[in-house]
């Protein structure tokens, strides 16, 4: 019985859920039953709750796990710089990247505390073409052996390794895949297209502060809509 809770016993006569015989009223125990009603128990015979005996199962989590993070200079997809990226395998392999994203004006956004610096990144990273293609083939070797990919807020992580990969010409997961890139969830499953990636990926030519649109001689704004993540949150 859960600690605090109170000792039910039964106010009628009725027959044990374990033996079947009578227990009289006033000496037995009452519990919830599978169905959600109530059982009656002879004091020896009470059921408490515990958990299900340790056993050797099957499962996704057996199977070859990759993790996968990056480092950007913000939370823009279309727009911010990956610096560094890192994956780990279930099997202990394990894969690093710090990227050169170049002599462009760039700034990390407030917040950003994973600890590369854009100094840093043009000091000691690789040329973002080739390390960005070293990281989505091993990222497209593991999806196409259909094994399961983990990805903290895989919306944003997967939207700007894309838009990194189409910036530095360098084929995208979804060009690298025959079938796209997918993900099965507890209730659904989809798959991202290549052309709904790319049009969801590709920077805004909207003003920033919002589009003008004129309605009887008066102008007004309406906020610009961020552009669409091709992964599903």
């Amino acid at each position: 019985m859960t600690p605090g809770a109170p000792d039910l016993t039964n106010e009628y006569d009725g027959p044990c859920a374990v033996c079947g015989a009578v227990v009289p009223a006033g000496t037995g125990a009452l519990r919830h039953g599978p169905t959600g009603g109530w059982e009656v128990f002879h004091r020896d015979h009470v059921r408490e709750p515990a958990p299900p005996a340790r056993q050797d199962l099957p499962g996704w989590h057996r199977r070859r796990l990759m993790a996968l993070d990056i480092a950007t200079t913000g939370n823009r997809a279309a727009v911010d710089r990956i610096l560094a990226a890192a994956v780990r395998v279930s099997d202990g392999t394990t894969y690093d990247w710090i990227m050169d994203p170049g002599s462009n004006l760039l700034s990390l956004a407030p917040g950003k505390s994973h600890g590369v610096t854009i100094a840093r990144a043009r000091a000691e990273g690789a040329p973002a073409p080739r390390a960005l293609d070293e990281l989505a083939t091993v990222v497209a070797d593991h999806l196409a052996s259909r094994e399961v990919l983990v990805v903290w807020f895989a919306p944003h992580v997967l939207a700007t390794l894309h838009a990194e990969l189409l910036r530095h010409g360098v084929p995208p997961l979804t060009g690298r895949l025959p079938h796209g890139v997918a993900r099965s969830a507890t209730r659904s499953s989809w798959t991202a297209t290549p052309t709904a990636t790319a049009r969801a990926a590709a920077p805004s030519k909207r003003s920033p502060r919002g589009t003008a649109s004129r309605t009887r001689g008066r102008v007004t704004r309406r906020p610009t809509p961020r552009p669409r993540s091709p992964w599903p949150r």
